[in-house]
């Protein structure tokens, strides 16, 4: 592959830029103030959003016959972000009302889109990795077990039997690994969403939300009878700020309809969101103004983010490779 190539859409976000500029700063188009989540503290100049929420070469691929290629799901991504985007646009023209209408197909596309905001992000894509990781583990550990595997050398079989295989062969996994499964998971994400109520809220006059690294919200809905579930789950809640105007909660406690509801938050409600939001954060939250409170709440949940955590039982010896054709550029 070509230097031209290789060139050609390197920077790629896991949160979009389209999405990024529904919270910049007033009369700005691509530059929001970002809060470092852990260090509790605001940057001392803006950020522009084509810079965060981004990393070199993030949806690459390795194709059956070898070849490298860091566009095509690059390509499929702006095509869902492209209605996605017209979906949420929608709804948030119509905010001033009582009721949003968006209909039954960009409802769909709009569930997909904020789905998939949540899977294609690192703290997903990293667990979908550590799963693959430690299925692959494991398997070996079977096949040898098994005597499946060529017969090793003597001092390699030694090797093995004092230290185990996994100590000894160490596995690599490639990132890329995950692409297929967050679409797959971003779908059954979305199906769940759908069949949930959906109600929108308005911040109280002269407040305004907040959006992070991590953009899709999920917890239990109150009363729920389980402890600890998955975004795909009947019981999972979600809060979602749509813009620095809009929050979007989905939630099994309130009926699915055809349309869904616009209310203006109290201000326990607003602050309720928004520390939603800022405790879920992984390392950045983005704001269109600096405020005391946020950097308040960044302290207080600075150890606290969303993650999905694989409890394997079991020491890891794989390495996950992100991003080995660097070098190439």
């Amino acid at each position: 592959m070509g230097n031209k190539r290789w060139n050609e859409k390197k920077n790629q976000h896991y949160v979009p830029q389209g999405y990024l500029r529904k919270f910049t700063i007033p009369n700005q188009k691509s530059l929001v103030w970002s809060c470092d989540k852990p260090a509790a503290q605001f940057s001392k100049t803006t950020s522009s959003v084509n810079r965060i929420c981004a990393r070199d070469y993030y949806y690459y691929q390795i194709e059956e016959n070898g070849d490298v290629d860091h566009v095509r799901f690059e390509d499929s991504l702006s095509e869902v972000e492209r209605v996605g985007m017209a979906a949420l646009n929608k709804i948030i023209g119509a905010s001033a009302m009582p009721y949003a209408d968006p209909g039954g197909e960009q409802q769909g596309h709009l569930a997909f889109f904020l789905a998939l905001l949540l899977t294609r992000g690192p703290s997903f894509r990293d667990a979908v990795n550590d799963l693959h990781g430690w299925w692959v583990q494991h398997s070996l550990q079977q096949l040898y077990h098994s005597g499946e595997l060529p017969t090793a050398p003597p001092p390699l079989h030694k090797l093995i039997e004092d230290q185990g295989i996994n100590n000894v062969i160490k596995t690599h996994i490639y990132s890329y690994a995950s692409l297929e499964p967050l679409v797959k998971m971003a779908e059954d994400i979305a199906l769940t969403m759908l069949k949930k109520g959906w109600l929108l809220y308005r911040p109280p006059e002269g407040h305004y939300f907040v959006t992070s690294d991590t953009p899709v919200v999920f917890s239990l809905a109150a009363g729920s009878p389980y402890s600890d579930v998955g975004p795909a789950h009947p019981s999972t809640e979600f809060t979602i700020p749509l813009s620095k105007g809009l929050m979007l909660i989905i939630s099994p406690a309130i009926r699915a309809e055809e349309s869904f509801m616009i209310k203006t938050a109290t201000v326990e409600e607003w602050y309720l969101m928004n520390t939603r939001v800022i405790a879920a954060a992984n390392d950045s939250i983005f704001s269109s103004e600096r405020a005391e409170w946020i950097v308040d709440l960044a302290k207080r949940f600075g150890n606290v983010k969303q993650t999905l955590v694989i409890e394997a039982g079991a020491a890891r010896s794989f390495q996950v490779i992100d991003h080995p054709f660097r070098s190439k550029v």
